[in-house]
């Protein structure tokens, strides 16, 4: 279960870390599709950037796993994709990249399980912002155009990096739980949302 989810967008990310594509984790544009163009027998590498800071957790929780889904919207049997968890800085540059997920054919949507490496930089606190990197390869001598859906709740990555709320001020907190779903549903300040596994909260005591 997650404790990060993000959803894959068409906007252009701030920063360009993949050589082919950098898009947005949960930052959504007016599209839903993003159109692949692949060159016969050739790869193409993009990459899912979410904001500066975020997931915002300081140890990052070493190893484990983490889902990823895309969708396909027009796909071809001669094209794959697999994708990796990569941890980049605030400026663009990659720290660390996890290992490349088996690759699967792209003519239905597929999710992936990423296996994570051990983070090992000790500010990753600082800004860091985390990516999946997806391959696209076209197993075909001849160009092929694939399309894949983004801005929806279908396409995207959950992980297992706690989420934490720093909240000042006044609050107000309502929780339900579901024990047969083990799902747990709150609202701050009017806004609900669900989540799953680990929720942390900090309350700074203002003196």
């Amino acid at each position: 279960m997650a404790g990060f989810s993000g959803v894959f967008d068409d906007k252009v990310a701030d920063i360009s870390p993949f050589a082919d594509g950098n898009r947005s984790i949960d930052d959504p544009s007016t599209t839903n599709t993003i159109l692949i163009s692949l060159a016969g027998s050739s790869s193409e590498y993009w990459g899912f950037i979410s904001s500066s800071g975020l997931p915002n957790n300081a140890d990052w929780e070493d190893g484990g796993t983490w889902s990823a889904t895309i969708r396909v919207v027009t796909g071809n049997h001669n094209v794959q994709a697999r994708c990796r968890a990569v941890r980049i800085d605030e400026g663009g540059s990659i720290l660390q990249s996890g290992t490349f997920t088996a690759f699967q054919t792209m003519n239905a949507n597929r999710i992936y399980t990423i296996t994570n490496p051990t983070w090992t930089d000790s500010d990753e606190d600082k800004g860091n912002r985390l990516a999946v990197e997806i391959e696209f390869k076209n197993n075909g001598a001849i160009p092929i155009d694939i399309t894949i859906g983004v801005n929806t709740t279908t396409e995207k990555v959950e992980t297992n990096i706690s989420l934490i709320y720093d909240v000042s001020g006044s609050m107000n907190l309502f929780t339900r739980s579901d024990p047969a779903s083990g799902i747990m549903d709150f609202s701050i300040g009017g806004h609900e949302t669900t989540a799953k596994k680990q929720i942390s909260f900090i309350f700074p005591i203002l003196l």
